[in-house]
């Protein structure tokens, strides 16, 4: 089996906080807004109980140049009557590092200990459980990982690693 490798590196200081977004802010907008200023890799917004935007989310630019330059160009900007905060995150939360890790690695399955083994396990047990709750909600199905190869419940970002039918 060849060695793992990621399409990219994950990069320092690239992951952005934002904050201050309208409730009716669209994941289309958020990535408009900040493909102007550089290259998206990612961005999530966090949704509340009721599906709508929380207020804020996490853009990761391609590199932390990139973010730094969108966050000086875009703390403080106007949407509605709100003005935006974005800064530099010093970690993703769990959750996200995982969503990201599946998005570097579009098309590919991964089981959770292959997943575990690459994303921060700084935090909490709790904020880790969380992460694997939330990819079960939205990324499982039964598959072969692609590092390890078992069958097994895996998780995946793009549409051809899931299944047909």
């Amino acid at each position: 089996m060849p060695a793992f490798e990621p399409k990219r590196h994950a990069e320092g200081g690239s992951t952005l906080f934002v904050d201050g977004l309208p409730a009716s802010f669209t994941h289309e907008q958020l990535r408009e807004l900040f493909a102007a200023v550089g290259t998206v890799h990612w961005s999530r917004i966090v949704a509340d109980v009721d599906g709508r935007c929380s207020g804020f989310a996490y853009v990761d630019m391609e590199t932390s140049d990139e973010a730094q330059n969108a966050a000086k160009r875009l703390d403080g900007y106007k949407i509605a009557d709100s003005s935006l905060a974005v800064m530099i995150s010093n970690r993703a939360p769990q959750a996200l590092q995982a969503e990201r890790f599946l998005a570097l690695n579009l098309d590919k399955a991964f089981c959770e200990l292959c997943i575990r083994s690459h994303i921060s396990t700084a935090g909490s047990s709790r904020e880790l459980l969380d992460a694997f709750s939330y990819l079960y909600e939205c990324y499982r199905f039964t598959g072969h990982c692609f590092e390890c190869d078992k069958k097994t419940q895996v998780f995946a970002a793009g549409r051809s690693a899931r299944p047909q039918g």
